[in-house]
């Protein structure tokens, strides 16, 4: 396994529009996962696989773990179920606080896949994405900490 040394980590940030999801039908495959007071978003990658931020869970201090699909709406319907176990990378926060800011979820049941849930198509390991190539981000707010706004309705960039 090769770790890169540890060196400064600089971030770009590019400007982008955001837009509410009205049918989440256009994004299918997110996920609302919520612990105690807390949530953050996720894809659906398998009928019991949700990949998130590790990040999310880093104040998760044994609460029950929830994960929603099926609603572009915090209140709104959707499937509800209950996680079985989560896996954070191994080598998180190694160079920085975001790096290796990945996890997934195990669900302790399989969702139903309908025209509202569905998984998410992966890339192949051995495809290389162009710099330009356009890729759609969705969440329950900002991207920015220090300035998150919260809504209870999905938006995409």
């Amino acid at each position: 396994m090769y770790l890169p040394e540890r060196v400064k980590v600089t971030e770009e940030r590019e400007s982008y529009s955001t837009s509410t999801v009205s049918d989440i039908k256009e994004i299918p495959h997110h996920a609302l996962i919520v612990y105690g007071s807390k949530y953050c978003s996720g894809s659906l990658t398998g009928s019991r696989i949700v990949v998130t931020a590790a990040s999310c869970f880093v104040n998760n201090k044994g609460e029950t773990i929830l994960v929603k699909v099926g609603s572009n709406s915090m209140v709104g319907s959707g499937q509800i179920i209950s996680v079985l176990e989560y896996k954070i990378h191994e080598y998180f926060r190694y160079l920085s606080s975001l790096d290796n800011d990945i996890a997934l979820i195990i669900l302790k049941e399989h969702v139903r896949f309908d025209g509202n849930v569905v998984k998410a198509q992966l890339v192949e390991s051995e495809v290389a994405l162009r710099d330009g190539t356009p890729i759609k981000v969705s969440g329950w707010g900002g991207t920015v900490c220090i300035y998150l706004i919260i809504t209870d309705t999905l938006s995409r960039a």
